[in-house]
């Protein structure tokens, strides 16, 4: 049997309206984790990803046109960055902003 899940009894993106998971005492925590783990490290990629150019969060900002905030946001709560602010901070670190994503949960 498949069970809703109330989107806003999970944090934003967690699950997409609609989305159904067995109700097997197990699924659930297992996509909770997977979650988090793939939050944590999109968001160390993209810090690594400046760190490793030697830019510093000052220059990022000027050249992705985001503020501050905007990038410290990326770093460690990138859910909550506007996608327009994901794409020019992958820009401006000569990155693609699938490249965050590629294989995180593969990996883990």
């Amino acid at each position: 049997m498949k069970h809703a899940i109330p989107q806003k009894s999970l944090p934003p993106l967690m699950v997409p309206i609609g989305t159904t998971l067995a109700n097997d005492g197990n699924s659930v925590s297992q996509f909770i984790d997977a979650n988090a783990v793939f939050r944590r490290e999109f968001a160390c990629r993209i810090r690594t990803s400046r760190t490793n150019k030697g830019m510093s969060k000052a220059t990022l900002s000027r050249r992705a046109s985001v503020s501050r905030e905007i990038i410290d946001l990326a770093e460690s709560r990138p859910w909550e960055v506007p996608f327009a602010g994901l794409i020019a901070i992958a820009d401006a670190l000569g990155d693609s902003l699938q490249s965050y994503s590629e294989g995180i949960l593969a990996e883990n």
